[in-house]
């Protein structure tokens, strides 16, 4: 009979991090949060309501990794693709290596579908490698087997992004019954990377809900964390951003106003007490599905819903840092290769969750 385990594999809220023996680390401010390339070990997630052409810049300030969404025009997906991540779906990548020399300077891509385990993707990435060779970065996903992992990162990817059904506005697990529990993919994927003395990255990716949750994936072997929701509850993050509340003493909003979210007047309000709600969606809805030009619509394994905008993305990324820094100081590791996949962890019971978790 078919299986790939049949012991209780884990999830975040199953495991905490436990502090080193001894640590000769007096400081927080001695560990360093940022990757090579000066980023933070964070991406964020190819989703309308995230990011689009129109404030990707403002995540590249905060240090945060950008992947354009399929909804972007396609040329400008293109263009962006020279410096950053943007998102391709199947036939659009075929169109890409049918048209390659009309698409010499692209760089990183990412083949966004759901299923990540489709024989299909990897023939197509041994192909985009053939001809873009080691100038192109391929990202993809998703997937919920660690020895798929390897067979992506052997045809060629740079990064592999694992994690189905977890995601906030994602309920492929619900209805489908498709996943792996996410602590224990990352430890069998990280198991898969040391054992073929691979490179590629793992892309932990999607259902953050708190900051404890990208460290937990970190600390398990992730090199990086893709995010959403959490971003989405970001001021400048692309979602459509209406009033809530405004108590101010003048009459400048009402209730379900829209608002430029970038507006330097919107966004003193808002430090102000202005209570702003975004949309957030699902890229498989059939909202998404419709953006993207698709005619026929598939059932949807996504949600739509809203959420309160609670900061900004420079206090996110301020508390993100600090609570990372924080968390590495206690494991003795000052630097991201020093602290991924190499913390100690322990299991825990519910009522061991419960305990600290307020």
């Amino acid at each position: 009979m078919p299986c790939i385990s049949t012991q209780p594999l884990f999830d975040f809220n199953d495991i905490t991090i436990v502090p080193h023996t001894t640590t000769d680390i007096i400081s927080r401010s001695e560990c360093h949060s940022y990757d090579s390339t000066g980023f933070l070990p964070l991406y964020t997630a190819p989703m309308t309501s995230v990011i689009d052409e129109t404030n990707a810049q403002y995540f590249e300030q905060a240090h945060i990794h950008t992947v354009l969404p399929r909804t972007v025009p396609f040329e400008t997906r293109i263009l962006y693709s020279e410096q950053h991540y943007s998102a391709f779906g199947l036939q659009e990548i075929e169109s890409i290596i049918a048209e390659h020399t009309s698409y010499p300077n692209i760089r990183y891509v990412l083949i966004d579908i759901a299923n990540g385990h489709m024989q299909k993707m990897v023939d197509l990435i041994k192909k985009l490698k053939t001809i873009y060779g080691s100038t192109l970065h391929i990202m993809a996903g998703n997937i919920a087997n660690p020895e798929t992992y390897t067979v992506l990162a052997q045809a060629g990817c740079s990064a592999v992004r694992i994690g189905i059904g977890g995601g906030n506005a994602c309920s492929t697990s619900a209805n489908a019954a498709v996943h792996y529990p996410y602590g224990s993919l990352i430890v069998g994927c990280r198991e898969q990377k040391e054992r073929h003395g691979l490179t590629t990255d793992i892309i932990a990716d999607g259902g953050m809900k708190w900051f404890s949750d990208i460290i937990k994936a970190l600390a398990l072997g992730a090199d990086a964390v893709m995010v959403g929701s959490l971003l989405n509850k970001a001021l400048e993050s692309a979602g459509k951003t209406t009033v809530l509340q405004w108590d101010g003493t003048d009459e400048r909003y009402t209730v379900g106003d829209i608002v430029d979210q970038f507006d330097t007047v919107v966004a003193n309000d808002f430090k102000q007490g202005l209570k702003l709600v975004k949309e957030y969606y699902g890229m498989s809805t059939k909202r998404a599905q419709k953006e993207m030009g698709k005619t026929d619509l598939k059932t949807s394994e996504g949600i739509i819903k809203t959420q309160s905008v609670e900061y900004t993305l420079a206090q996110w990324t301020e508390n993100f840092h600090d609570y990372l820094t924080s968390t590495m100081s206690y494991s003795n590791a000052r630097t991201l290769p020093e602290f991924i996949g190499k913390a100690n962890y322990c299991l825990i019971t519910t009522h061991a969750f419960n305990r600290f978790h307020k």
